[in-house]
């Protein structure tokens, strides 16, 4: 795996590293303290990067850093991490592509569980932006995310918000048991709901539509 770290304190790039390499020890690791020396390595394939919003030639307080690095890293997983914790900078975020979304707050604990998420192909959104947010901004919040899902994923879901087991939709969509376990957690994460019972409870009307049950996983 390979990993670019944009951020232009020294000391957190290093700490990224340290946190990234507990994650993956074989990672390949590019640093980079700017925006130009991001984009200087635009010819480079990485699968992760981690980026800070506020680099010194980037403009102040927008998201100009992430429009700019997800359009050149395109086939990049790009995360924020990022002192700027407010609901509308990470719901913004995530509209714009970002497959997560660290406030520097974060303890090791939580950014190594929010990264596995990301690599497996997941959304991370903290804990603080679904619990500070309203009804309706926690809605909007998880439409948002819904939206990052993989086609099956949202099948699986789909499937399991009208109270299927995992045998009945294995069979549907002709899929192994554990690949609908796997895709229903990775789900369930995304949305940064607990189990099941919860995506029921919460988005029985907002996300179920008529699945389009093609084989394969």
């Amino acid at each position: 795996m390979r990993v670019l770290i944009i951020d232009d304190h020294p000391m957190l790039r290093d700490a990224l590293a340290g946190l990234m390499r507990d994650l993956e020890p074989d990672v390949k690791i590019e640093e980079a303290g700017s925006r130009a020396g991001a984009l200087a390595l635009c010819d480079e394939p990485f699968d992760l990067v981690l980026l800070d919003l506020d680099l010194p030639d980037a403009a102040a307080q927008s998201l100009d850093a992430l429009v700019e690095v997800k359009a050149t890293f395109e086939a990049s997983a790009v995360v924020v991490v990022s002192a700027r914790a407010d609901a509308h900078t990470i719901r913004r975020a995530i509209e714009l592509g970002a497959s997560g979304y660290f406030p520097k707050t974060h303890d090791q604990a939580g950014m190594e569980r929010g990264l596995r998420l990301v690599l497996s192909d997941g959304v991370y959104l903290p804990p603080e932006l679904l619990t500070a947010s309203g009804p309706q901004r926690r809605e909007d919040v998880v439409v948002a995310a819904a939206e990052r899902l993989s086609e099956r994923q949202r099948q699986v879901l789909n499937l399991a918000l009208q109270g299927k087991p995992n045998k009945v939709i294995a069979r549907e969509l002709d899929i192994a048991i554990g690949t609908v376990k796997h895709h229903l957690s990775v789900a369930l994460d995304v949305l940064g709901l607990e189990n099941r019972t919860e995506a029921i409870y919460r988005l029985g009307r907002l996300l179920r539509t008529e699945p389009s049950a093609a084989p394969g996983a």
